[in-house]
């Protein structure tokens, strides 16, 4: 599966310029509706809370294979619209592919 996704020179992430949407091979959730990644960043507030009893303490958001970074800014938009800052939040975004890293 990393050879066939990931190698540098024949990897599907590694060899094509277009991937999602109009022009590429598939169109996942976050590029069809926010949400998803609304609903993602309702359940990062509840795990918040849950674990930390409502009280302002770091909390880490780690996507792996984010592609364009739709869903992750969706999720941020809703966190922030319910704790008002991001100062606390901190995000990793882990992309294999160099093509979509860039983007």
């Amino acid at each position: 599966m990393e050879l066939g996704l990931s190698h540098p020179q024949h990897g599907y992430y590694s060899t094509k310029e277009k991937i999602f949407n109009k022009g590429g091979d598939f169109t996942t959730s976050p590029e069809i509706s926010q949400m998803f990644g609304e609903s993602l960043g309702i359940w990062c507030i509840a795990a918040m809370q849950n674990n930390y009893g409502g009280q302002d303490k770091p909390f880490s958001i780690v996507e792996c294979g984010p592609g364009s970074g739709i869903m992750m800014e969706d999720i941020l938009r809703t966190v922030s619209q319910f704790t008002q800052t991001l100062k606390d939040v901190n995000v990793f975004m882990v992309e294999s592919s160099e093509n979509l890293a860039k983007q």
